[in-house]
């Protein structure tokens, strides 16, 4: 990880940002956090329209695309939906920059496609190794979830196909609520593990929150409605002076749940 992520003081105007990333060395490395502080910047490039880390987010996105290739050519045990995110990342650089990594999608793409689609629903497998090829998870509705909102502006017929195969594989339905399985089958003393959160009888929180952006992207509303049910009968929301949350997730889960409010169906 580049070293000025350790020494910018959180008040340090921009010209002090310039000058502390001036004298760092361009040693970038590629890993999933790195992958989600170029993710960070380029939407912030994309907000604040300046360039103060361009070269910062260019030398980011240079070696992420460098252990992708690698990771096409061999690699163990690696998350489909940790690449999604570092993919996204590069092309936030690509829309900032001008730069083309188009290949490089075109290549993980065909990757995919050809070895690690499951062929009876069409999911895209979630943990896998390459040469030798091996699919290590199969396909972590999680995952799956995760992976569809950051291909979607890369490859939105993917990301919709996803979507589709997704809700008929993974959907459950009671009455009027509608949450997703995290595996094929129901296991009812899995309770979860550090990838999919906490589970009830196979049902997962995490999946059925991240889902909700395709619900309303790709589905229908009714979709959308029947999964936002689950967090506001089971989340414990309230609204005090700073807005709404939802007091059993997270920062992150509430703002999956605004992201999925804010945007708008095709």
């Amino acid at each position: 990880m580049h070293s000025a992520n350790a020494t910018l003081p959180i008040d340090a105007s921009d010209e002090e940002i310039s000058e502390i990333l001036s004298a760092e060395t361009d040693d970038y490395t590629a890993s999933l956090v790195s992958g989600y502080q170029c993710l960070v910047l380029g939407i912030r490039r994309a907000l604040a329209e300046d360039t103060l880390y361009d070269d910062m987010m260019l030398g980011m996105s240079n070696a992420l695309e460098k252990e992708i290739r690698v990771q096409l050519q061999r690699c163990g045990s690696v998350y489909t939906s940790d690449q999604s995110t570092q993919l996204h990342a590069i092309w936030r650089v690509d829309q900032a920059l001008d730069t083309d990594r188009s290949a490089l999608f075109q290549s993980w793409m065909d990757t995919m496609q050809k070895k690690f689609i499951d062929s009876d629903t069409g999911l895209l497998h979630s943990m896998i190794s390459i040469d030798p090829d091996r699919i290590d998870s199969p396909a972590r509705a999680t995952s799956v979830a995760w992976s569809i909102i950051f291909l979607e502006d890369i490859f939105p017929e993917f990301a919709k196909q996803q979507y589709h195969a997704l809700r008929k594989d993974r959907v459950c339905r009671v009455a009027s609520l509608a949450a997703i399985a995290e595996f094929p089958q129901l296991n009812i003393i899995d309770f979860g593990d550090m990838d999919s959160g906490p589970m009830l009888m196979g049902i997962s929180p995490a999946a059925t929150g991240f889902t909700l952006y395709p619900h309303k992207r790709y589905g229908t509303q009714m979709d959308y409605t029947r999964a936002y049910r689950i967090f506001e009968l089971f989340g414990l929301p309230k609204i005090d002076e700073t807005g709404k949350y939802y007091r059993m997730g997270n920062g992150m889960g509430d703002a999956i749940l605004l992201y999925s409010k804010l945007t708008q169906p095709f």
